[in-house]
């Protein structure tokens, strides 16, 4: 590393898909960093490997919350790619992640599935499925008030 490239030992990077990109992963662990990228139709064959993993197998945590006139649920289910083909397609991935967004709007009663892949350099001693799913909706929130003031 050059002395005027920054040492980002102990920083991570959560992205959406625009920055899901193999140079950017790279980049970031040549400097010590990690990221959390969320995985969307930019990268197909990625995106597939990991909607095929054996979720179904994988230990889930959910959440559930009331506000803003909804009811919100969110599960988040965590896999090792360590010996998976999905693990060759994306530099330095360690963990693949399903997020599962179930909102009902109160007053309609209409309800809205949305399911997001992401992936992780993180190992699980570095941080657990409660804490990934935190700095995933922690980089929605961010990414929705950007959006919205931005209008």
């Amino acid at each position: 590393m050059a002395a005027d490239e920054p040492d980002l030992c102990q920083v991570l990077v959560t992205a959406d898909a625009l920055h899901c990109q193999r140079e950017h992963a790279a980049w970031l662990r040549e400097r010590g960093g990690h990221y959390l990228f969320t995985v969307k139709g930019n990268q197909p064959t990625l995106r597939r490997a990991l909607a095929v993993l054996p979720w179904a197998q994988a230990p889930r945590s959910r959440r559930r919350q009331r506000a803003h006139g909804r009811t919100e649920s969110r599960s988040i289910k965590v896999i090792d790619l360590e010996g998976t083909p999905a693990a060759a397609l994306f530099p330095h991935a360690t963990r693949a992640i399903k997020v599962v967004r179930r909102r009902r709007e109160n007053r309609t009663g209409r309800t809205f599935t949305e399911i997001v892949y992401a992936l992780t350099s993180l190992t699980y001693r570095q941080a657990d499925p409660g804490l990934l799913a935190a700095w995933m909706q922690g980089h929605w929130d961010i990414e929705n008030r950007v959006t919205t003031s931005a209008m």
